[in-house]
């Protein structure tokens, strides 16, 4: 699931292990993360202002981070739509 996959490499990120702790970070609530993951889309703008700027967001969104000149990839390819939520190809 894509939603939760971002959710999961946030929590690693930020050293997390629950989705309350990960919550309090992003100022979200713990049902708006369940949310994200039910619906397999997460609204990037409401928790960008949280994430530290040196924060890869290729690695957060794909999984994929540029090690050596080499692509490591872990998800399927990603769209934006126009209200700027991240979706999977594969919904």
């Amino acid at each position: 699931m894509f939603a939760k996959s971002i959710i999961e490499r946030l929590k690693s990120y930020f050293n997390v292990k629950t989705d309350v702790e990960l919550a309090k970070i992003l100022h979200e609530s713990q049902p708006t993360l369940a949310k994200w993951k039910k619906r397999n889309s997460i609204d990037i703008q409401h928790i960008l202002p949280y994430l530290p700027i040196d924060l890869d967001l290729n690695w957060l969104i794909r999984g994929e981070s540029l090690l050596k000149n080499e692509w490591i990839a872990a998800e399927p390819e990603v769209k934006y739509n126009a209200n700027l939520a991240i979706n999977s190809e594969h919904e």
